[in-house]
């Protein structure tokens, strides 16, 4: 986390790490307790050489789970989010950005950097809605690499 915003992890001798792991509520890996969760992760990244082997100094482990992240699309969903989108967009103090907001299919690194360039376009444009529109195109354009 710390490679996204040095204020999310300021202690420069540990690492914070954070997974994502699609599953469905009810299936084993949504049920699977902490600690399991922990060891299939730790060998997962120690297999891929992420993480040293004996791993060191795992200090706290915790999971969140969230039911409704990822957008289900159907037929006809496009029309449906620009109607709404158009709607919410006339107000000058909103601004809709990440995955349930654009029904977007993303990782949590685009929808970190999304806040990143709205900060930015807030901090420099002072509210432009038309210079936000050309810059949220660019969100669409976001690919999950595997």
């Amino acid at each position: 986390m710390n490679k996204y915003s040095p204020a999310l992890n300021p202690d420069p001798n540990t690492s914070l790490l954070t997974i994502e792991i699609p599953c469905s509520p009810g299936d084993e890996t949504w049920a699977m307790a902490d600690d399991r969760l922990t060891e299939l992760c730790v060998a997962g990244l120690q297999k891929l050489g992420i993480l040293q082997t004996p791993a060191r100094g795992v200090t706290t482990v915790f999971s969140r789970k969230d039911e409704k992240v990822y957008p289900v699309c159907d037929l006809g969903w496009k029309e449906r989010f620009e109607m709404i989108y158009n709607r919410l967009n006339r107000l000058d103090n909103l601004y809709t950005i990440g995955r349930g907001a654009l029904f977007l299919h993303c990782n949590i690194d685009h929808c970190m950097l999304m806040a990143i360039k709205l900060a930015q376009h807030l901090e420099h444009n002072h509210g432009n809605k038309d210079r936000w529109e050309a810059i949220r195109q660019d969100f669409f354009d976001y690919r999950v690499r595997e």
